[in-house]
């Protein structure tokens, strides 16, 4: 792309694409642990996490130029969300095994402790995904991110009591989601297999 190029944004000068480029790169450097972090959070497998996290910095490079300065941490977690959802669609569309791709750099815990500890994941993630996106980007950056309801609002340009109101619904409604899996996970783990007779 040339110095002259347009696009929808207007004609892109050699400052204007010199900036681009360094607050890009600002950005992935700053961010990318911590993209990193919040995909695996959000059941990201470990083997795709680098793929998704690629994806992220993608979709943040078309839109560099909208985001706003002071809000470009909460608008990567904000896409981080998107693209761990449509990670886990996408493995449940292609029906792969879910232990696929998982390397656990300590061996020292027990399998024992592994399976449970896989267990509490799918649990929480269940859970998580059974909210309506917009409390879960909410409850992500809030709970996960440490992101204050103050900063949330000003990068979704909704008012301060709306988010609070949001972060409040999606805490009950993660606790019930919570409470149900729990229940389910407990009833399958205590039914005993059918015998045959």
């Amino acid at each position: 792309m040339d110095a002259t190029t347009s696009n929808d944004d207007g004609p892109l000068g050699p400052a204007s694409v010199g900036e681009w480029r360094a607050r890009l790169t600002g950005m992935v450097g700053n961010y990318r642990p911590l993209v990193c972090r919040n995909l695996k959070r959000l059941g990201v497998d470990d083997a795709r996490v680098d793929d998704a996290a690629q994806e992220v910095f993608l979709i943040v490079a078309r839109k560099v130029r909208d985001i706003r300065p002071g809000c470009e941490r909460s608008y990567v977690l904000g896409v981080s969300v998107g693209v761990a959802a449509n990670c886990r669609r996408a493995r449940v569309r292609r029906d792969l095994d879910p232990d696929e791709g998982l390397h656990f750099a300590d061996p020292a815990p027990s399998a024992d402790a592994l399976l449970d500890r896989k267990r509490e994941r799918e649990l929480l993630g269940r859970a998580l995904n059974s909210l309506a996106p917009k409390l879960q980007r909410v409850l992500v950056s809030h709970e996960l991110e440490g992101l204050s309801v103050v900063q949330i609002a000003k990068h979704g340009g909704t008012p301060v009591g709306t988010v609070a109101s949001q972060l409040r619904r999606a805490r009950d409604c993660f606790r019930r989601a919570l409470r149900r899996e729990l229940c389910r996970s407990t009833r399958a783990r205590s039914t005993p297999p059918d015998r045959p007779t």
